[in-house]
């Protein structure tokens, strides 16, 4: 449902496991975690990373797919046909970046990671920015002492 002009939605705050979750439903953000039980399953090998405009594996559609971070295969995501998400599942293969804004979501916890703080997925990230956008991945700032610091994953509406 989209908001008419004039309304102003608070973030909704969500106490979870690994900390605050804050979202934004009509805005489409939220706040990336630093720390996901699964990192274990990410694995190495960059050499041979698929291409950020690779088709997905199964039915070849080249809109908003993601890249497995444990077995590098290449799928849809779930508003197109949910090749990954079911690959996630199939597999047991929890994490997976998207092609699209470089977002690293964990199937099973459910939330997004912060890729550019996380020293597990800061290769990947690095990358798959270089390849993209033709230029390393610019350093991320550190939040001064006492300064919050907000990630913005853009969602799909």
């Amino acid at each position: 449902m989209a908001a008419s002009s004039g309304e102003h939605h608070q973030p909704v705050k969500e106490q979870e496991e690994g900390g605050v979750q804050e979202h934004e439903d009509e805005a489409g953000w939220v706040k990336a975690h630093t720390d996901c039980a699964h990192l274990n399953k990410v694995t190495s090998g960059l050499e041979n990373l698929a291409r950020f405009d690779a088709p997905c594996s199964k039915c070849e559609d080249p809109k908003e797919n993601w890249l497995c971070l444990t077995c590098h295969e290449v799928d849809c995501g779930r508003f197109v046909n949910g090749h990954m998400l079911a690959h996630s599942a199939e597999a047991d293969h929890p994490l997976a970046i998207g092609f699209r804004d470089l977002s690293v979501w964990c199937f099973a916890c459910e939330h997004y990671l912060d890729a550019q703080v996380i020293p597990q997925l800061r290769p990947v990230f690095d990358a798959l920015h270089l390849m993209k956008f033709g230029v390393p991945a610019p350093p991320r700032a550190e939040p001064k002492s006492g300064e919050r610091q907000v990630i913005v994953v853009q969602t799909p509406a």
